[in-house]
């Protein structure tokens, strides 16, 4: 028995290790296309990445450090650029960033210590300058210095704002209050810069809080190693997070396997990419809501990505499991997951959609306001709430046998323009199957397919409930057919006229 499960493990072990290893590579190649196309800061977030997940791949880190020596090299040109127009400010700011980037080792250090050094005496000349002008452009410059600085600190560029913000209060100018506000601002982005190098560290077992449910294993609550701070900057709330952002959630706590991720226990915390683990079987609603991600990996045991419930006439209020992650284009579901809750991806950026061929149920608003251009629904799949992927670029469809309910809604919103329905989706008996079904909050007879359609492939005896998916001349003309199963093709124009191929 022992043994069983040492191998078990190690087979666990063993599959977690490639798929790392398998995304590093993804990371290395897209690393490379970027340094072809003289994208460097893309490659070096690339290059991170890869070594993230590959710690001893010496290939990133070569390749890393080439990144960063082009990066560096790229900014100090900028950098020139600026400091031959008399733009100090902004060639200090590009100075500074390349020697932030640079490798160590980097040949070009000193030359470029040296020309900061330089625009920064250049810097105090013009700003003596300015103290001999007229009050009223000292003021001018000092707010331009601020509105500066104001940007660098939006930016997540805080060494650069209090740079900034320091030179502003120098040039003299602004009023005392203004003043006030500065030095504020000041203090707001050195308490960052603080909060940021505390969380320079790997991933602890104190940074989740754990519950442990009946069976022993645990639930995660709440993810502890990311903190958020809102500022007001120029009369605007901007919220910056700051900690371990890009997180790979551990199978076990404690020793004990992690099974579940509960509701809201990430959410809001500005993360980038999360690794989920094979152990984890349920994600709660809103867990991951509110982030900025661009990477999710799923594990293979997971079953339910959980979504809340309509109320009365009202839609699904909570946030779904991923919602608002503009930059999440690619989405692949594994086989295992059965439900797709409510909200789950609405609001993101997805284009690429793979679902797994075990998905069920589809939730409401699930995959509504993305960038779908295809979509391949799985053998699985038994009801697709309303407006699941309502407002996407979904051209054509077919929907597999097998499917009971298509409700509200479901594909409106999308440039389609051909559908084949299958036989499951013809009769109508307690419960299901149904199409566009009526919903108080939409009113009666909302479609679940959009009026573009000219192509739509329909079963025998399709009941006239079910017809209300589609536009009254189609139904019309469907039942003028004797209900006959076919094609149906719409002619050119608006004027909806069909025929039976």
């Amino acid at each position: 028995m022992f043994k069983r499960i040492i191998i078990s493990a190690l087979l666990v072990c063993l599959t977690v290790g490639t798929l790392y290893a398998q995304n590093a590579r993804e990371h290395l190649r897209q690393g490379q296309q970027h340094m072809t196309n003289q994208s460097y800061a893309d490659a070096i977030v690339s290059f991170e990445a890869a070594i993230s997940l590959d710690p001893r791949n010496r290939q990133a880190g070569d390749l890393l450090r080439d990144a960063k020596t082009a990066r560096a090299n790229q900014l100090f040109n900028q950098g020139q650029t600026l400091h031959q127009t008399e733009d100090y400010l902004g060639a200090i700011e590009q100075y500074n960033a390349a020697i932030r980037t640079a490798p160590p080792g980097f040949n070009n250090l000193r030359m470029i210590q040296g020309r900061l050094a330089e625009a920064q005496r250049a810097l105090e000349e013009q700003i003596a300058h300015i103290h001999a002008q007229s009050a009223r452009e000292r003021s001018d410059q000092a707010r331009a210095a601020v509105h500066r600085a104001n940007e660098q600190f939006i930016a997540h560029h805080f060494s650069d704002a209090i740079y900034s913000y320091e030179h502003a209060i120098n040039m003299g100018g602004l009023t005392d209050a203004e003043t006030a506000v500065v030095r504020n601002l000041i203090s707001e982005a050195q308490d960052i810069q603080v909060k940021i190098a505390s969380f320079n560290r790997g991933l602890q077992d104190s940074d989740f809080q754990p519950l442990q449910n009946t069976d022993g294993t645990i639930t995660i609550v709440k993810y502890r190693a990311s903190e958020s701070k809102v500022v007001n900057i120029g009369g605007e709330n901007h919220t910056f997070n700051y900690g371990i952002l890009n997180v790979v959630i551990p199978s076990t706590l404690h020793g004990q396997r992690v099974t579940i991720i509960a509701a809201n226990s990430f959410q809001n915390m500005g993360l980038t990419s999360i690794v989920i683990p094979n152990t984890v079987t349920e994600i709660g609603i809103s867990a991951f809501a509110g982030n900025d991600l661009e990477r999710v990996v799923f594990g293979t045991g997971l079953r339910f990505l959980r979504g809340g419930a309509p109320v009365g006439r009202a839609e699904v209020s909570q946030p779904g499991v991923f919602e608002g992650s503009k930059r999440l284009t690619i989405v692949t579901i594994p086989d295992t997951v059965v439900e797709i809750g409510a909200r789950a991806f609405k609001d993101c950026g997805i284009t690429t959609l793979v679902l797994g061929r075990t998905v069920q149920i589809i939730g409401e608003s699930a995959f509504r306001n993305n960038g779908i251009t295809h979509l391949t629904l799985p053998p699985a799949v038994r009801r697709i709430h309303r407006l699941a992927f309502h407002s996407n670029q979904i051209q054509s469809l077919s929907i597999p046998q097998g499917v009971q309910q298509i409700w509200d809604g479901a594909f409106t919103g999308n440039p389609m323009t051909a559908v084949v329905i299958p036989a499951s989706l013809a009769g109508l008996f307690q419960g299901s199957p149904c199409i566009g079904v009526d919903h108080e909050q939409y009113g009666p007879n909302i479609p679940s397919f959009p009026d573009t359609i000219t192509r739509v492939t329909l079963p025998g005896n399709m009941q006239d409930r079910n017809l209300n998916g589609f536009h009254v001349s189609l139904r019309n003309f469907y039942i003028s057919q004797q209900r006959r199963p076919g094609l149906y093709v719409r002619a050119d124009g608006d004027d909806f006229i069909w025929s039976r191929q």
